[in-house]
């Protein structure tokens, strides 16, 4: 991986509980371990309490550090027909120790890892 930066199996577990067939968490967030040398698990939504965006942007999105999360987003057409996606979020703190050009290349990785 030319970020050097791993993405291990519990990450795309934890992302695979939300948009997979043994669907658990309504969203998931990651970030970068201190160590900076691999992706994990921050926070999760437990399906049934249905978070509402407001909410999980408060929850798992900081103002101080960079995040990804995956979030089952639900709406209604106009229609009044229900549809739900998972979305994936990159929140990118410029204050951040993180810098930004390794930042694409982890989106880049946690979708191929997807």
């Amino acid at each position: 991986m030319s970020s050097g930066i791993a993405i291990p199996d519990e990450v795309v577990d934890a992302y695979q509980k939300v948009q997979g067939s043994e669907r658990k968490y309504q969203w998931v967030s990651f970030k970068i371990a201190d160590d900076a040398k691999k992706v994990v698990v921050c926070d999760k939504g437990e399906i049934g309490n249905d978070t509402p965006w407001e909410d999980f942007v408060d929850r798992a999105l900081p103002k101080d550090d960079t995040r990804w999360a995956v979030y089952d987003f639900k709406w209604q057409t106009n229609e009044g027909q229900d549809r739900q996606k998972p979305i994936m979020i990159s929140w990118l703190v410029i204050h951040s120790h993180f810098i930004m050009i390794k930042s694409s290349k982890i989106k880049y990785h946690l979708h191929n890892a997807f």
